[in-house]
């Protein structure tokens, strides 16, 4: 489901099986240390849903032009 580029992990159907959840580590926003010249990444695990059925509600319907 991901490119590989982000730490996925933990994934989960819903009931219906119109959901996947999983958690993934791609909220990449950098603080610069206090202590060292360096930057941190801090709470970058993030909750995130891929729709999997077509009539799932917030599916998008596609369409080739």
């Amino acid at each position: 489901m991901t490119n590989g580029f982000t730490d996925d992990f933990t994934p989960v159907f819903d009931r219906s099986g119109d959901y996947l959840y999983f958690l993934s580590n791609r909220n990449l926003t950098p603080t610069f240390s206090d202590f060292e010249q360096t930057f941190n990444f801090n709470q970058s695990t993030g909750i995130y849903a891929v729709i999997l059925a077509s009539d799932a509600p917030f599916a998008v319907q596609s369409r080739i032009v």
